[in-house]
């Protein structure tokens, strides 16, 4: 069991990687080609960029979450 936590911990890690990576993607995107795009792409890819970084932050939270809870159980 607790391997297989630890391998969900790992997994949320690495999403949490990849959703900051594609968010800067995202966000040079806006900034180098944010001009000649209409306002409508523009929002899409801010809301998108905004999206990634919120399922990023909470990724992230969970897998702290559940290291915590793993560590808790190994000292019992």
């Amino acid at each position: 069991k607790n391997a297989h936590i630890r391998g969900k911990i790992a997994d949320y890690k690495n999403f949490s990687n990849v959703l900051i990576a594609v968010t800067a993607f995202f966000y040079f995107g806006i900034v180098l080609v944010g001009k000649e795009q209409s306002p409508l792409v523009l929002g899409i890819m801010l809301a998108a960029s905004f999206l990634f970084m919120a399922c990023a932050f909470l990724f992230r939270f969970l897998a702290q979450k559940w290291e915590r809870n793993l560590e808790e159980e190994e000292r019992f």
